[in-house]
């Protein structure tokens, strides 16, 4: 009998719908967050520079000082989460990015002003783009963790892709305030989204456990191990980030580099419902190995590229490497992970991410100076493939 019930109640979870308005709401939201985040972080520093003249160091301290608000905020949400649920703590730190966007227009107060909104900017991303994806995964039939989460990572991917596109209308001639307009009625948008949420009963009881708890960890002790291999995937993916446009226009292909996103969005539009299908199927070390050797080999192919091809093929290699990591690994942190709080898990997978990001581009920097590109796009590559034998080590 016990049997047959468990049974029953495993096929209606694979049954339960995953595309429900709640689920959509979120996804809706999350795009708009995602979107804001790369449309300013691929134009902010030369808004700077261009602006209120300063050196290009202190100009790239726009994206640096946002990435940390974004850790401090991921920390922050776990502490809040004591006292409110998800739901609530996503309204007010939406709110608050509504403001800090607002904000940007005041661009005659200087660059310290501009620091101060980014860093701003950054802990309310970090709390909503903790919380946004935890309310979704919250609310996924048991049984379609992984496959519902590769859905929801889409939104990500959409606005990896629609971001710099946008950035594009900066090049040609349009003037900032349209910019920081579009970034303020987005997130008016994701506010209105969360807003008309409604949670699930069930991720409102994961939400009260939470919140009973006398006192709330940092970070997710059970999934730390796990997570820390995103933190070098992502040190190594920083390289593509950070250095890849540079590079380009180093081998006279700068034209061709945008369009290296484009192809790594494609891509994973394609490949992320199957990688979640097969990672409930067969778990997520079927996806994980191949998905760390891909970034490997994506690195040292960039590191060869003559031609527009090769730079373009880096996007396919980055997508079945970190696009996919990135939804797999946070789908099988959350399925490994021994607490209550799924916040908790999530903010602790993208600290670890955030912080590979954020350090990445500083350390590297001195390698290509000292080494130049080509050198820097091996050690990446090397560090890929060590992070496969980290992987097996922990698991």
């Amino acid at each position: 009998m016990d049997g047959h019930a468990n049974g029953y109640a495993n096929g209606r979870a694979k049954s339960s719908p995953i595309f429900t308005s709640g689920f959509v709401r979120l996804f809706a939201c999350n795009l708009s967050l995602v979107v804001i985040y790369f449309l300013l972080m691929t134009t902010m520093a030369l808004h700077a520079a261009t602006l209120y003249g300063v050196d290009p160091a202190l100009a790239g301290l726009t994206a640096s000082v946002f990435l940390v608000g974004g850790i401090a905020g991921r920390v922050v949400c776990v502490r809040l989460e004591c006292r409110f649920s998800l739901r609530q703590i996503g309204l007010a730190f939406l709110a608050l990015q509504t403001v800090a966007v607002a904000l940007y227009f005041m661009e005659f107060v200087g660059i310290s002003f501009l620091l101060a909104v980014r860093l701003l900017h950054g802990v309310a991303f970090g709390v909503a783009n903790t919380v946004v994806p935890a309310l979704a995964i919250d609310g996924l039939p048991a049984g379609r963790l992984g496959e519902g989460t590769g859905y929801f990572m889409l939104s990500n991917t959409l606005g990896i892709g629609i971001g710099p596109l946008m950035s594009v209308l900066i090049v040609v001639g349009i003037d900032y305030s349209v910019l920081f307009s579009i970034c303020l009625v987005l997130s008016a948008l994701s506010l209105v989204l969360l807003r008309t949420y409604r949670e699930p009963a069930a991720a409102k009881g994961r939400s009260i456990a939470s919140i009973r708890a006398r006192k709330a960890p940092i970070v997710d002790s059970s999934t730390v191990k796990f997570s820390f291999f995103m933190f070098l995937i992502a040190f190594a993916y920083s390289s593509i980030n950070a250095f890849v446009e540079s590079y380009a226009d180093e081998l006279g292909l700068g034209l061709f580099a945008p369009f290296v996103f484009l192809v790594y969005a494609a891509v994973l539009l394609l490949i992320r419902p199957v990688t979640g299908k097969l990672m409930d199927r067969y778990g997520e070390d079927v996806i994980l190995y191949p998905s760390i050797a891909s970034m490997g080999a994506g690195l040292i192919l960039v590191a060869f590229a003559r031609d527009p091809l090769s730079l373009l093929a880096c996007g396919v290699f980055m997508a079945t490497g970190f696009g996919t990591c990135m939804s797999v690994g946070q789908a099988a942190a959350v399925k490994i992970s021994t607490s209550s709080s799924t916040s908790l898990t999530v903010s602790t997978f993208f600290i670890l991410c955030d912080t590979g990001c954020g350090i990445g581009p500083f350390v590297l920097g001195f390698l290509v100076s000292s080494c130049g590109y080509e050198v820097m796009y091996v050690a990446c590559a090397l560090i890929a493939f060590a992070t496969t034998i980290y992987y097996r080590l922990i698991r």
